[in-house]
């Protein structure tokens, strides 16, 4: 009977752990703001975020909506996937903790 009740917290204790935090660091991308979006979009890579969290100093600096955005690196707290943002259309949320770094440039030039 010990032997269930051990393998029963095991195996909780895994899926527990499969939950987790997300991913805590620096990254860099194009955000864009506007209705019904909050967009960061990770340079080299097609993924595309739900930006949440200090976004101010981003918006402050973003040129009207539907423009091309600003290139951004920030620090923040990359969720685990799921559904985020409007209507859930966002595979991930980054949760901006500090902005780094702002520059008004187009997509292309995220370096």
């Amino acid at each position: 009977m010990r032997a269930k009740a051990a393998a029963a917290v095991l195996a909780l204790s895994l899926v527990l752990s499969a939950c987790g935090e997300g991913e805590t660091g620096v990254f860099r991308g194009v955000f864009f703001y506007g209705f019904e979006t909050s967009d960061f979009r990770v340079c080299g890579s097609n993924e595309i975020w739900w930006a949440s969290g200090n976004l101010k100093p981003l918006i402050d600096v973003t040129p009207a909506p539907g423009s091309r955005g600003v290139y951004a690196e920030i620090q923040g707290e990359l969720s685990p996937p799921g559904s985020y943002g409007h209507l859930g259309m966002y595979p991930r949320e980054i949760e901006i903790r500090k902005v780094r770094r702002v520059l008004a440039v187009a997509e292309a030039d995220c370096f």
